[in-house]
């Protein structure tokens, strides 16, 4: 392929984009390396767990993980499993439904407001998997004395 430029700065920015692609490939390709040698599987765990605790109201969140630590899906989630014992699917749930707890019993906020807040849309979903996860509705918790229980617990604990 011969390609014909009109000044010598178009070979230089054309030489230079190529440069500019090669070293971009060769970094990506050896942060790929490392990252999957340069930490043990339960290292490389706590770090998913973490990054999780951080971006759990991210929507896309479980569909990109794997990209951001370089495992395949199937690797990820089977060692994740290994590992904790639960999915990855139901241990971002557990956070969020923490969380949820967390909010409708000290912010005061609505229980539409904290369901949008977690990345729930559809709030009749969240109220059901609320339910299933500690037994009692979002709203049946924000209207009851649950709150003073949960706030005397927290107090013995610490």
């Amino acid at each position: 392929l011969i390609i014909r430029y009109n000044s010598k700065w178009e070979k230089k920015l054309y030489i230079f984009s190529k440069i500019n692609e090669l070293l971009g490939s060769l970094i990506r390709k050896f942060t790929k390396i490392s990252l999957r040698h340069s930490f043990n599987e339960e290292n490389k765990i706590e770090l998913i767990k973490a990054y999780l605790e951080k971006n759990y109201m991210n929507p896309n969140i479980l569909s990109n993980i794997h990209k951001k630590f370089y495992v395949s899906r199937t690797d990820l989630s089977r060692q994740f499993k290994e590992s904790t014992n639960m999915g990855l699917h139901e241990y971002l749930k557990s956070i969020k439904m923490e969380k949820a707890y967390y909010l409708i019993l000290n912010e005061n906020k609505k229980v539409s407001e904290v369901s949008l807040s977690l990345g729930y849309q559809n709030y009749g979903y969240f109220s059901k998997i609320f339910f299933k996860y500690f037994g009692i509705y979002p709203n049946q918790l924000k209207n009851s004395d649950y709150k003073y229980e949960f706030l005397e617990l927290v107090k013995d604990y610490q």
